[in-house]
């Protein structure tokens, strides 16, 4: 008795401190645990910061690769070619005519929608043509499919060679058209007929923006080098570059496909839900070099946002 006597102020002492252990635990857990936002600090949020992580990563990029800038807002538009042959026509396609040809590829094709009634299909045809007659550069088909003696008629847009550019062109018209339901996830993959071959698309020239010609007059060619160093681009030359481009083309660094162009530009677009334009008009370059006293201030870079850039 004497033991369990002696032992009892030790037990109550670890009961406590256990006790008052569990209460502290508690309240924590009780307590709201707030994550904290850097940008809440007023520091600039990047328009990288958002982007979709899971596209590939270029492994071998060169800066001075006209075709590949690291952003979209150096280019501006110095001429537009426009296909004066129309592509809006509404084809109507038989599948087992086709299957049966043995002829043309399979390619991918945007869904309008499905009808039981020809004429419902057409008239919805028609409507789409007339409403995105200057986004469209490739054909609207109305596609007759029968399985056990039932027809079924598809109102499709394409083909697109393949699935990335079927998805960016998707993505650049779904906001354009409300009364249809994109879906620019799934897509029908038919064989191709020969009346849908289009020859001709449009097409632009690019050359340097005003946030361009001022980025790259004012950097040297090698990041290693000083400005002082003699090796920076000469500036006539970046006010000479131009490069011809047509719809259905890769353009920047990001994976973007030129889905249409038209009188408002080049749009483009890609598999991740980004859309641009590179107007038709802008305002001209300054032709003046750079101060090589303001060579690294305010310089457009990828991580800009766009309403800190000024000029085109």
């Amino acid at each position: 008795m004497m033991r369990i006597a002696g032992w009892a102020p030790i037990l109550m002492m670890i009961f406590f401190s256990f006790t008052g252990f569990a209460a502290e635990m508690k309240n924590i857990d009780s307590k709201p645990v707030s994550i904290q936002d850097p940008f809440a600090r007023g520091i600039s949020r990047s328009p990288s910061y958002s982007k979709n992580n899971d596209r590939a990563k270029l492994e071998h990029h060169r800066f001075d690769d006209f075709a590949s800038l690291d952003d979209i807002r150096y280019y501006r538009v110095s001429s537009l070619i426009e296909n004066l042959n129309s592509n809006n026509t509404l084809l109507e396609i038989n599948e087992k005519e086709i299957v049966e040809s043995k002829e043309g590829f399979r390619g991918f094709y945007i869904s309008l929608g499905m009808f039981v009634n020809q004429k419902n299909g057409l008239q919805a045809g028609r409507d789409f043509i007339t409403s995105q007659s200057s986004n469209l550069n490739k054909k609207v088909v109305l596609r007759t499919v029968t399985k056990k003696n039932k027809t079924t008629y598809f109102l499709e847009y394409g083909p697109f060679k393949h699935q990335d550019l079927a998805t960016a062109s998707c993505f650049f018209l779904k906001p354009k058209v409300s009364q249809l339901k994109f879906d620019c996830n799934n897509f029908n993959k038919r064989i191709m007929s020969s009346s849908e071959v289009i020859d001709k698309t449009n097409s632009a020239t690019l050359a340097l923006s005003q946030a361009g010609f001022s980025y790259y007059s004012q950097i040297p060619v090698s990041q290693s080098e000083s400005k002082d160093g003699g090796l920076s681009f000469n500036p006539e030359d970046l006010k000479a570059i131009s490069m011809e481009i047509k719809e259905d083309d890769l353009l920047g660094a990001d994976d973007y496909y030129i889905v249409r162009i038209n009188r408002l530009g080049v749009h483009l677009a890609n598999k991740f839900n980004e859309i641009i334009l590179i107007p038709a008009v802008t305002f001209p370059i300054n032709n003046r070099t750079p101060a090589s006293s303001s060579a690294g201030q305010n310089l457009p870079s990828k991580n800009t946002s766009p309403s800190s850039i000024q000029g085109p």
